[in-house]
Parts: C-alpha cells; structure tokens; sequence
C-alpha cells in the first residue's frame, strides 16, 4: 500500500496484509520526536449548482423573454426548455460559529437579445434561520436569492452544505431586475432550487510525514469521553509513566513493511521502549505521568478508585494508506469499571485508488475497558500495583480504529482483547 493508483490485484495483496495484521492488533510503537515535519495546506474546496427556472418569479422571467446563464468559471447546462442548472466552484470558504461563507468564481447573467445584466462577486452566505445568495450589481452588493431553512455548519472542520433548498428572488433582486429590463413587477417568489457546500482551506500537520495529504475534514461523531470523576477523600498521588502496547502484530506490521513504509514516532514528551533484542521492532511506548488520585483506603477492586493521567504523542502511519494518533492516555477506575481514554486522531485513505484521504481530528474516546478484577494486584500502606490487566476493545474503540475502510471485514472488533497493561499510583503524602 503506498497511496499511489492501485489495481484490483494490488487491492488484494493489500486486503491480505491488512488480514494479517488486523488479526493480530495494534502495539504502540516509536522514535522519539518529529524531525522535518511540515504542515501541508490544503486549499478551499466545494460549489454551488443552481436550478433555475421553476415557481412564479421563473415563470415571470420566462414571460418577459429574459434568461439565465452564466459566464467565467460558472457554466449554465440547459435542462430543458425554460430551466437551467448554472455551477459554480468555490473560490474561499469560511466558517465562523453559525455562519458560513462560500465565495464562488463566475458570474450570473440575465439577458434578452442584447441587453444583458451580469451579476458577479456571487457568494453563498449560511446560517442557522436561511442561506442567501448575494453578488454584485454595479457597485452595490445584494442579496440575490433566500433559501429556506438552515445550513449545516461544522466551524471546528470548516465545512457548510446546504441541499436542494427552495430557492427565492429576493425583493431588491426583483427590483433590480425589473428596472434592468423595464418590467412593471417581477414577484419576488420562487426561481428554483439551490445546493451549496464548501470546506474551509485547512493544514494537515502529519501529510508529509506519513505521504497521506488529507483532502477531506470530517468531523467526528463519537461519543465522547467522560470527565474523569472526582472521589471524596482521594488522596494525590505519584505514578509510574503509562505503559502500554496494543498488540504485537501491528508494531510487527510496521517495523517490517519494506521500503521504510511504516512510521512510528513520539512526540511531546512520550518514549519508545527499544527491543532488548536488535533487528526488533520495539516493545511499546511511555506516556509521561502527569497527574493522579486514589483510595487509600481501598482493599480491593471492588473498591478501587483511581485517575491516572499521562500526556505525550504517538504517531502511527503506514504511509499512504492510514496514520493513528494516540495521545493524552488517562486510566479511569471506580470499583469494577474502569477505562483507558485516548485522544485519537486519525487520517485514512478511504478511495485508494483516487488518494481520497479523509481526516478527522482528534476525538476523546474511552478506547478499551480494564478487567482489573482479572489481573494481579498488590498492595502496601502507600502503594496499589496492578499487573497483567485485561484490556478489552471498545465499540467507540473498534470505530474509531477502521484504519482500512476499503476492506470492511478487516477492522478490530468491539470486545476485542488487546494487550494486557499495568501501572501503580503511590500516596504523595506517604503515611
């Protein structure tokens, strides 16, 4: 897999390594830092298509010989007698809280034998009530058409849509255009229907360390992660880094892909654990300690409390095909239900053989569930150390992992059991 064009034979060699190692897991492996790493920017994206030529106001427009074409980048294609779809591409995209902004290239032109109205500086505003379709006439900037009902806004990926509204003159509109061509009233009702969607320009900070460019950003849809709770009389505590790997399969996957296609690297702080054995791909990665709390006074799973919170980077790519940010690890436990969260950000190629790359920015899931009453605990007067801990994939887990969406029976399955892990909290204020 190397996210250039793929035939169906490559498709399949690649379904049967990614069996292989989907089979295995995942283990969490890498180098320490970013080196070279560029952000890579990805410019605004979308159009707008408009059908014109149905409702009172077309059919007023159709009456007084003009029609609707238009010219630059937008282009007219005629659907049938009286009804035309004009497209235009975006030139920007912005999105700011409940508005949203498609600048489009071209412009519309209104005509009847020579006489002729172009209209430019066409725009597609969105909010949360309507959308409108604004341009220039002459030196003023009017709100050409309203559409009914909101667009959908997404500002933390930048991207507006808006489907198949009912589309209308706008009264400025109307009177503009009755004047351009001496017509008593023009109503200002229904032309046609209108879609627009657009996705703000954006930078992919991991493109070119994993040869996989984003083209798409795509907001995440799961549920996110809790709070990580408060216990009454927790006492602050020390911990040890947070030490886990996956499982073994997939840093096997990695280190061994040839040609140097597999990436695994840490940042901010977090570590790879080398292999004692050279010629190894390593055994896993650390995550700083950063903050913790616990129940002294528990004396058993049943009764445990504890947050343990790490922080750090991992970096996992198979370039050209998926990358996987772990981040921010936090070990959650009360009594019997206990959790590992993960910051988890995630870039596919979704069409490998047209490098569709989609991105979708950092989610705070609970990626696994602990059987801590399965695994080996001890306990001192300061100290709690659990060893060999279950860890059991969860569904938010198993979606967010699709690392392969093009082979859907290839992906970890909720309920999965990953690498074991363990870690201990001590009292900051030892008895």
């Amino acid at each position: 897999m190397n996210g250039r064009n793929v035939s169906g034979a490559t498709d399949r060699r690649t379904g049967r390594a990614l069996a292989g190692f989907l089979a295995g897991g995942i283990l969490l492996t890498g180098m320490v830092g970013f080196s070279g790493v560029a952000s890579a920017a990805v410019g605004p994206q979308g159009s707008a298509t408009m059908d014109l030529g149905s409702g009172k106001a077309a059919r007023a427009l159709s009456a007084a010989g003009i029609r609707i074409s238009a010219t630059g980048a937008a282009f007219p294609t005629q659907l049938s007698k009286g009804r035309v779809r004009i497209q235009a591409p975006a030139k920007d995209v912005s999105v700011t809280g409940d508005r949203g902004v498609i600048t489009l290239a071209g412009s519309l032109v209104f005509s009847r034998g020579t006489e002729r109205l172009v209209i430019g500086r066409l725009s597609v505003v969105s909010g949360t009530d309507a959308s409108v379709v604004k341009g220039r006439i002459g030196k003023k900037t009017v709100s050409l058409f309203k559409t009914g009902g909101p667009a959908e806004l997404d500002d933390q990926v930048g991207t507006v849509a808006l489907d198949g509204r009912a589309t209308g003159l706008t009264p400025v509109a109307a009177r503009e255009i009755a004047s351009r061509f001496g017509i008593d009233r023009l109503p200002a009702s229904r032309v046609g229907t209108s879609s627009a969607s657009g996705q703000a320009a954006f930078e992919d900070p991991y493109g070119s360390l994993c040869e996989l460019q984003a083209t798409s950003k795509t907001a995440g849809t799961l549920q996110e992660a809790g709070t990580p709770p408060e216990f009454e009389g927790a006492t602050a505590a020390t911990g040890l880094d947070i030490s886990w790997g996956f499982r073994s399969s997939f840093r096997n996957y990695l280190f061994f892909l040839p040609g140097a296609q597999g990436v695994m690297q840490a940042a901010d702080g977090s570590s790879v654990i080398p292999n004692p054995v050279p010629g190894l791909a390593p055994t896993g990665f650390k995550w700083p300690y950063v903050a913790g709390r616990f129940n002294a006074s528990s004396t058993g799973v049943a009764s445990d409390q504890v947050v343990l919170e790490g922080s750090g980077t991992i970096v996992l790519c198979h370039k050209g095909q998926f990358r996987v940010n772990l981040s921010n690890p936090t070990i959650m436990i009360d009594g019997l239900k206990a959790q590992l969260v993960f910051d988890v950000d995630t870039s596919v190629n979704v069409n490998p053989a047209e490098s569709k790359v989609d991105w979708i920015p950092t989610q705070r899931v609970v990626l696994a569930n602990l059987v801590t009453s399965e695994g080996t605990r001890t306990q001192t007067a300061d100290t709690i150390t659990w060893a060999n801990v279950p860890v059991i994939l969860t569904e938010t887990g198993s979606e967010v992992l699709r690392l392969a969406p093009f082979s859907p029976t290839f992906r970890y399955q909720a309920g999965q059991a990953l690498q074991t892990i363990g870690f201990s909290v001590t009292s900051a204020t030892p008895a």
